[in-house]
């Protein structure tokens, strides 16, 4: 009978050991995260250049990489496409602790605001988006830095 109930214990405590360790498991992500690092608008040409920069701040690389800007009034209820382009980092990866860029050209009037729709994927090939909203800053030298908004929820890149 006591064999039996250790038996049962240990059973019990095997399943609690291992149940703990999927929690953790879900707790910790292990996702790429890319995020804003700097984004500046060009002059220069008869195109206007935008240029994204990205960093890696999470544990594995962002693959193949892609940004979609559009343009959006003042209020956020018309949006135009610009523009759509890789993410260039060591190929068409970002290795985490390394900066990629988008390298986007569009024409036509600014717009109000910019919102950049980037999609990426782990290593485990699951897709991932994330919203960026810029304003334009101060233009010095036919260049302006894009000024980092609070981001939009994903939705607003569907």
């Amino acid at each position: 009978m006591t064999i039996i109930r250790g038996l049962i214990w240990l059973s019990v405590i095997a399943l609690i050991v291992g149940g703990l360790g999927y929690i953790a498991k879900l707790s910790f992500k292990n996702d790429p995260n890319l995020v804003s690092a700097g984004p500046r608008i060009n002059f220069n040409a008869v195109r206007k250049s935008v240029f994204l920069d990205f960093h890696n701040s999470g544990p594995t690389p962002a693959r193949r990489g892609r940004a979609k800007l559009f343009g959006l009034n003042e209020v956020r209820t018309s949006r135009r496409e610009l523009a759509e382009g890789p993410i260039v980092g060591a190929g068409t990866n970002v290795i985490p602790g390394y900066n990629g860029h988008a390298d986007l050209q569009f024409e036509g009037e600014l717009p109000d605001l910019f919102l950049a729709c980037v999609t990426y994927y782990d290593d485990d090939n699951n897709l991932l988006r994330k919203p960026f909203l810029f304003r334009l800053g101060t233009i010095k030298s036919n260049e302006a830095p894009l000024d980092e908004l609070q981001p939009p929820d994903a939705d607003a890149c569907k």
